[in-house]
């Protein structure tokens, strides 16, 4: 339930830095070029974190949640309510759900917020 609430604001607020697939990338790439970005010096790069569900800490997870709801959310409300009951998370998330997957993705999002912003600032092309 809470994935699919989240998961449509995540990707609208993620969209000019996620790439939907190779067709997406090639697309982008092309735009990059021929707004005269892509140059000889142009490096690309790329990184993966190795087991990304299971080292993200439970706190700064929900952390990041928490300020990514804050910016981005449409009314104040510190609740979430299903069916006319309140609930709160009291266990790690799973493995493998598909909400595990949006919360390590706002995790993320916030943890390379610094660089998108830097080469947004240098015209340089950001996304993954």
């Amino acid at each position: 339930m809470i994935d699919k609430l989240l998961r449509p604001l995540f990707d609208r607020l993620a969209q000019r830095t996620t790439f939907i697939n190779g067709i997406d990338l090639v697309r982008q790439l092309n735009s990059y070029r021929d707004n005269d970005h892509l140059l000889p010096t142009t490096y690309f790069i790329t990184f993966d974190v190795t087991d990304l569900y299971t080292m993200i800490p439970k706190s700064g997870a929900v952390e990041a949640l928490g300020r990514f709801l804050i910016q981005n959310s449409m009314k104040d409300t510190n609740y979430f309510v299903c069916n006319n009951k309140y609930y709160r998370q009291i266990n790690d998330g799973i493995v493998g759900s598909t909400f595990a997957m949006t919360l390590v993705n706002v995790y993320m999002l916030e943890w390379k917020q610094s660089l998108i912003e830097l080469q947004i600032e240098q015209g340089k092309f950001y996304s993954r």
